[in-house]
């Protein structure tokens, strides 16, 4: 959007798209009137939150964190940068973390979807339909479950086959053998019969 629509400079670079940005300001008006969140990258967007009544930090690496993507999601805090954000912006630091769209709300909000116990199958939260939860038709009705039963299956059917092919193979074994015997037999005649005939 045109940062002139919020009172803020022009930066220049891209001149303002008139059209586009009476269209954006009609959606922000009705995502505002419901209050719902509004995603996307425009000019101005920062100060249109605020207008908004959003909150001014955008992110917690303005409150000294730092996220490197090779740390996999560890953060690594800057303490003198941490200590002048508590100083400085300490209520913004508060409303990032506490609003009602704040990262602990989110957080209560994600952590509740996933838990959520009660429900038929395939509306429970994530976890509880992964793993189930103890006393409830969700400790049997589960994705854990269901998966074990299948192995299970599996393992016998395996153990199945495994009994009928060492069935089969004995079964060989034993003929084997018995033709084995008569061989012995039939090779012990014969040597018989041709010592016997030499004399």
């Amino acid at each position: 959007m045109d940062p002139a629509l919020f009172h803020q400079e022009n930066c220049g670079s891209a001149p303002p798209d008139r059209m586009r940005d009476a269209a954006e300001m009609e959606l922000v008006r009705l995502f505002a009137a419901h209050k719902a969140p509004i995603f996307g990258i425009c000019r101005g967007l920062q100060v249109l939150n605020v207008t908004f009544g959003g909150d001014i930090i955008q992110d917690i690496a303005t409150a000294g964190a730092h996220r490197g993507y090779t740390e996999n999601g560890k953060l690594q805090i800057d303490e003198t940068k941490l200590k002048t954000a508590l100083d400085t912006k300490g209520s913004e630091i508060k409303a990032l973390f506490t609003s009602d769209n704040g990262i602990a709300v989110q957080l209560n909000n994600i952590i509740n979807g996933a838990a959520k116990t009660s429900g038929v199958k395939g509306s429970r939260g994530s976890l509880v339909e992964a793993a189930g939860y103890a006393s409830t038709a969700s400790d049997s009705e589960n994705y854990i479950t269901a998966a074990m039963t299948r192995t299970s299956k599996y393992i016998s059917s395996l153990q199945l086959k495994l009994t009928d092919e060492e069935s089969r193979l004995w079964s060989k074994f034993t003929a084997m053998e018995t033709a084995l015997q008569q061989l012995n037999v039939q090779s012990s005649m014969l040597t018989q019969f041709s010592g016997g005939s030499s004399n």
